[in-house]
């Protein structure tokens, strides 16, 4: 029989302790300036860990449409903690850095039916105990707007986006 490490508060290594989440069932717009690194305002999620050991596991699934299809070929997307961008921190000379990008789709034929999607992943350790804001951003070379659950002509297809942190014992 395996034994399970119990750590101070009665949490297991390993497991979760809570999960706080925001779901977007309608539609909004998000946009930047470029070479801007911006929120998205409303994909917010707000948790306060319990221990300062806690891993946070956050999780972002988006969808909706970008307003300029070069937005989609120059882009990254990374999560904020607060005002503090987690993303790649390699060698970035001139380089957009991030975790990810939203999917592309071809919507040269109909911009009214070509929603774009992104999930994204991302393992932090704030070690604190206070209130976090984690927020979905997005740089690109292109200024444009991201239509959030809808297309870019709001008139065919509408989505529900989510994002969520969920403390792990550490």
């Amino acid at each position: 029989m395996a034994l399970t490490k119990v750590r101070a508060g009665g949490y297991a290594a390993g497991g979760i302790i809570q999960t706080q989440y925001t779901q977007l069932t309608t539609a909004s717009t998000q946009a930047w300036s470029s070479n801007t690194a911006t929120a998205f305002t409303n994909v917010t999620v707000n948790i306060t860990p319990t221990l300062a050991s806690s891993i946070i596991k956050l999780e972002c699934h988006i969808a909706g449409e970008f307003s300029t299809e070069d937005a989609t070929y120059d882009h990254v997307v990374f999560f904020y903690r607060d005002t503090t961008a987690l993303k790649f921190t390699g060698s970035t000379s001139g380089s957009k850095v991030g975790i990810s990008a939203i999917t592309r789709t071809d919507r040269t034929s109909d911009a009214n039916s070509t929603g774009e999607i992104g999930y994204f992943t991302y393992f932090d350790s704030p070690n604190t105990t206070s209130q976090i804001t984690y927020k979905l951003g997005i740089i690109s070379n292109i200024a444009a707007t991201f239509y959030i659950n809808t297309t870019a002509n709001t008139s065919d297809e509408y989505f529900v986006s989510n994002i969520a942190a969920t403390e792990i014992a550490g």
